[in-house]
């Protein structure tokens, strides 16, 4: 029988950080062993590999990627609610595929996905959030990093009056 939601045990922490890896030439991702030792741990073993935004790579535990794609084929609303979802879910579709992790930490990331994002025989990095891989290329991720550190004095003290130490 299968599981509707993600297996997640409330004593395994998800990876922190951000991690620079490559793919490969043959188009294999390789994932850091951090990131490898969570999906066992949580018993995760297949994903869907994909862009959602033309930008970022993201991978999708198959199980988490299930939630998304019933909620966005169940979108109703607003026409412009119901073109979102379809759009979205059209990108994903168009750019994805199934993956597995194999016995040294890689997974394949489908060649149409590479080429678009320019990650062809090239530095990644990743991060885990909200349950998925996201993978930025170098130009990417340092648009993002740009962007976070862009008035970074102000944001930092407003959160620290919330209570960041």
């Amino acid at each position: 029988m299968e599981q509707s939601g993600p297996v997640q045990p409330s004593a395994v922490e998800s990876p922190r950080g951000a991690h620079e890896v490559s793919v490969d030439s043959k188009g294999r991702l390789k994932l850091p062993s951090t990131f490898k030792g969570y999906f066992e741990t949580v018993q995760e073993k297949s994903f869907f590999v994909t862009t959602i935004d033309g930008k970022l790579l993201y991978v999708y535990p198959l199980s988490v990627w299930r939630q998304n794609e019933a909620l966005l084929e169940s979108m109703t609303g607003s026409q412009e609610e119901m073109i979102a979802a379809e759009s979205i879910l059209g990108i994903a579709n168009h750019y994805g595929a199934d993956a597995t992790i194999d016995g040294e930490g890689r997974m394949l990331v489908p060649q149409d996905l590479r080429k678009e994002l320019g990650l062809n025989d090239s530095k990644v990095w990743l991060k885990f959030e909200k349950g998925k891989i996201v993978g930025y290329s170098a130009l990417e991720y340092k648009k993002m990093l740009d962007a976070a550190l862009e008035g970074i004095g102000s944001k930092l003290q407003a959160v620290k009056l919330k209570g960041l130490r």
